[in-house]
């Protein structure tokens, strides 16, 4: 009898502990979400580095630490270029890669491409080839592919090399790209990766 009377008081006990527990959980959780609600600092240490998520793969910071220049596309159109160009920037803003100003100041690496465009009996193949240069001008990555595209109602195999055909060429390019990028040591002086 003994026995059952302190078995009873001890699942109360847990039990009001347990109740205790998931109150205070709950308070907690409720400020929280206020606190995450205004626009001010509510951070423990205001000013400090975000802390680095146990786990996080330090590579994949490589590739947000990598600013690429993109160099004027060859032997493509100008129009043709100048979309080359604005829909890879866009891809790759996409991966999180930086896209360095027309200047290349600050670039790792830069992108040079070369688009070719023929006419075949089955429709347009547009081929291209894109080489990832360092800083010295040396070839350290190629990237190549080819699209195939309707035949254009025009004999210029330049008229079927649509925007939708250029953006699946830009995705691929910017995907292989950052796909590759975590490969490549960090540079010298870059900043840390963990914080806090």
């Amino acid at each position: 009898m003994k026995t059952q009377r302190v078995a009873t008081a001890w699942r109360k006990g847990r039990t009001a502990m347990l109740a205790s527990k998931a109150l205070a959980l709950t308070a907690l959780v409720s400020s929280l979400a206020v606190a995450g609600c205004g626009t001010a600092d509510t951070s423990l240490f205001p000013g400090a580095a975000a802390p680095t998520i146990a786990g996080a793969d330090p590579l994949a910071a490589t590739a947000q630490q990598s600013k690429v220049a993109i160099a004027p596309v060859i032997g493509a159109p100008e129009a043709v270029a100048k979309d080359f160009q604005n829909q890879l920037t866009a891809a790759l803003g996409r991966r999180q890669i930086a896209v360095a100003g027309a200047d290349g100041a600050g670039a790792r690496f830069t992108l040079r491409g070369y688009i070719v465009s023929a006419a075949e009996k089955t429709g347009t193949k547009v081929s291209y080839i894109w080489d990832v240069t360092d800083p010295a001008g040396a070839r350290v990555n190629r990237i190549t592919g080819e699209e195939t595209a309707p035949a254009g109602a025009s004999r210029d195999p330049w008229s079927a090399v649509t925007p939708q055909i250029i953006a699946a060429i830009s995705e691929k390019t910017a995907g292989t790209l950052a796909t590759w990028l975590p490969t490549q040591a960090a540079p010298a002086g870059s900043p840390a990766i963990a914080g806090g």
